[in-house]
């Protein structure tokens, strides 16, 4: 396995601590924090994370990915 710069400092790919960067990152990418401003490519740049998360086995995260998602689509928001 290869490390990857985490969030506390380098994590092997595919470790709990890679899901968690991940779904950190996800989050941040929805909220417009990383990346564009454009909802559909975030959305689609989410969900490519969320992929590899279920790929890897991390189905809790891929999850948490999926109701950020919900959470933040904007169609959804005037709703509440």
């Amino acid at each position: 396995m290869s490390s990857v710069v985490g969030s506390k400092g380098f994590s092997e790919w595919g470790s709990r601590e890679w899901a968690n960067d991940q779904l950190k990152f996800a989050i941040k990418v929805l909220k417009g924090e990383c990346g564009g401003s454009v909802w559909k490519n975030n959305v689609a740049s989410a969900l490519y994370i969320r992929d590899r998360l279920r790929c890897m086995g991390w189905r809790w995260q891929a999850d948490r990915v999926d109701n950020w998602v919900h959470r933040l689509d904007p169609k959804r928001r005037g709703r509440r």
